[in-house]
Order: structure tokens, then sequence, then C-alpha cells
């Protein structure tokens, strides 16, 4: 290794350094329940359970200490019920409309397509 890779890994070093608190405040920016009708956002960890009608039946999601999960929905499919606890990410019930994202939700935009 000569100077200018230990210079390299060194400005590689301080730049991760920097950037860990930002990531560290984005993690946990608490739980959005996005329906047909609305939106709800709250903090992580809060405990309860919220009936969200989508476009085609009732979606009914749980939160907790452990994260969020969709225990029951009148879609035909209900892959969202199946995909279980999520502690950080999203739940998708598409047939209804529903999305579930818990922490990392600094903005409003999650991605853009063209």
């Amino acid at each position: 290794m000569n100077r200018w890779d230990a210079a390299l890994a060194t400005l590689l070093l301080v730049t991760a350094a920097a950037a860990w608190p930002l990531s560290a405040s984005a993690a946990d920016e608490g739980v959005r329940i996005s329906g047909p009708r609305g939106e709800t956002r709250f903090a992580s960890g809060v405990s309860g359970e919220w009936r969200i009608e989508g476009r085609i039946g009732v979606v009914v999601v749980r939160t907790g200490p452990e994260g969020a999960r969709v225990v029951d929905s009148g879609c035909p499919d209900r892959s969202c019920v199946r995909t279980g606890i999520v502690k950080r990410g999203t739940v998708t019930c598409a047939p209804n409309g529903v999305v579930v994202r818990v922490g990392g939700m600094r903005g409003d935009i999650d991605a853009v397509n063209r």
C-alpha cells in the first residue's frame, strides 16, 4: 500500500464516519399508512390496530414495538398478510391501494420512474 492508497482509505473512512449520523436518523422516521382515502403517520413503536378502507375491502394493520404487519385483507391473494412483520420497509396491498411504510420516510419521494 503506497501513500496514495492510504490517503484514499483515510478519506473513505472519514466520509463514512461523517455520513453515519445521517443514515441513523433516517432509519427511524415512523410509520406511514396510505390508502385511497388518505394517509396516517405516527412514531415507530406505537401499538395499535388500524382498519383502512381499501378499494375492494378493508385492510387491518397492526403495529407495535416489533414493527408493523397486515393481519387481514379483503384482497384475493393476501400476499400482504403473508409478508409478516416489517421492522423497516414496505408492505403493499396493491388490489386495495394500501401501503404501509416503516422507517426511512425522510422524503415524500421514494423513487422516480421515467
